[in-house]
């Protein structure tokens, strides 16, 4: 039975990642492979191999890589410069340091992975595969017929080709004289482990050709609301692992060479969970009046979700100077409900104060948008009106004193 590796799920741009301090996406991504590809082979699969997208990369990626348990990485083989202790420049694998430790790499024959060739849809065109493939082959035995090498073929990741294009290369693999096929283990134990080798210089080119640091940042951004989301929910698994799994395919290399397609599912993904948050929001609004300085604001939550939540809320007057509120803990509001309480408030000053009501999670992490709710005071107009009563009557009791004192006057 043949040994099977798992690549990262997906196959990110793990070299992209690691530069915009996206660690952990190439963690989860490198982890869950090995069993997701168990449960669709139905056989242990428990190492992980890197494959760093494009033609080259950087120590710091592959210690990333070491770290997240990877053992074993594919490069293309002009991703290392030629060998400086004077040993043999051809050979397929070599020893990588890294601050992890050591890792070993894989270099894929750029020339003879080229020729598997494409999702070829005709029989002529796996015959033509077949030729070039054993054309190139040939090629390498002319060129060094007294020496063994073992050669590593890598096409793309994403190869998904013609069976019969498969079919033609594997017979020609079995039936040519010149060749035979070996495993990965067998490479890496034929490997000298004094064959230490350099990463070539990442060039600008290969920058450009990376995902770029503005899209990953939309990655993020969308990551950062769904843990938001994640935080609110009392059974976060059952509504987020299809957003975790989504958003790990948006970091995938083959964006590199289809940014529509990457920036369309990123798309998608921002919609979907946007409208799931928008599921549960504070539906109170208008105008509220005060009758005094203290009084009680209704507010009604809804959670249209199939699964409880638990909120906090805050309340911020504009200015926030003018407000103060009562305290408000996190409720919890079960599936497809709504509550409704009251929040104890006092305003400051007379006419109207616009008042923004932010949903929380547990920990004071605002949640959507505000609503807002106005709230109008009379309390100062009343004192108003005593304070003006009040001169009045002591203006007419200073009248009728007056009208007295001169009357008194005239009779004397």
């Amino acid at each position: 039975t043949a040994s099977v590796n798992a690549a990262a799920y997906a196959v990110p741009d793990v070299t992209a990642l690691n530069r915009a301090k996206m660690t952990q996406d190439v963690v989860q991504a490198t982890t869950t492979a090995p069993e997701a590809v168990t449960a669709l082979l139905a056989r242990p699969v428990t190492s992980s191999i890197g494959w760093p997208p494009g033609t080259r990369t950087d120590t710091k990626t592959l210690s990333l890589l070491q770290k997240s348990g990877v053992r074993t990485v594919a490069l293309d083989n002009a991703a290392l410069l030629p060998p400086t202790n004077g040993g043999p420049s051809g050979i397929s694998s070599a020893v990588l340091r890294t601050e992890s430790g050591p890792l070993a790499a894989v270099l894929t024959d750029r020339v003879l992975s080229s020729s598997f060739g494409n999702a070829a849809s005709s029989a002529n065109e796996a015959v033509l595969a077949r030729q070039r493939f054993l054309a190139d082959s040939g090629q390498i035995t002319i060129d060094s017929p007294d020496s063994e090498r073992i050669i590593a073929l890598g096409p793309d990741p994403r190869w998904d080709p013609n069976s019969a294009v498969v079919t033609d290369i594997l017979g020609a693999l079995r039936t040519s004289p010149w060749m035979r096929s070996a495993t990965l283990a067998q490479l890496l134990a034929a490997t000298p482990k004094d064959s230490t080798r350099s990463l070539s210089p990442v060039t600008a080119g290969s920058r450009r050709a990376s995902l770029s640091p503005a899209y990953l940042q939309r990655v993020q951004n969308t990551q950062d609301n769904l843990e938001v989301f994640s935080a609110i929910l009392d059974q976060p698994g059952q509504l987020t692992e299809k957003y975790s799994s989504a958003l790990l395919r948006t970091t995938s290399g083959a964006w590199r060479i289809d940014r529509d397609g990457g920036t369309a599912l990123l798309n998608s993904i921002d919609k979907e969970l946007s409208n799931e948050m928008s599921l549960v929001r504070v539906l109170s609004g208008g105008v509220k009046n005060f009758s005094s300085e203290t009084g009680e604001i209704p507010i009604t939550i809804s959670n249209d979700l199939p699964v409880p939540v638990t909120v906090g809320m805050t309340l911020t007057g504009d200015p926030p100077i003018r407000l103060s509120a009562q305290p408000f803990g996190p409720i919890t509001i079960p599936a497809n409900r709504k509550i409704s309480t009251q929040i104890t408030a006092q305003v400051r000053g007379n006419g109207e104060l616009p008042v923004k009501v932010q949903l929380t999670t547990r920990t004071g992490t605002p949640y959507g948008s505000p609503s807002e709710v106005t709230l109008r005071s009379s309390a100062y107009a009343n004192a108003a009106t005593w304070v003006v009563a009040i001169a009045f009557v002591l203006l007419t009791g200073l009248l009728v004193a007056n009208s007295i004192r001169r009357r008194r006057e005239r009779k004397n």
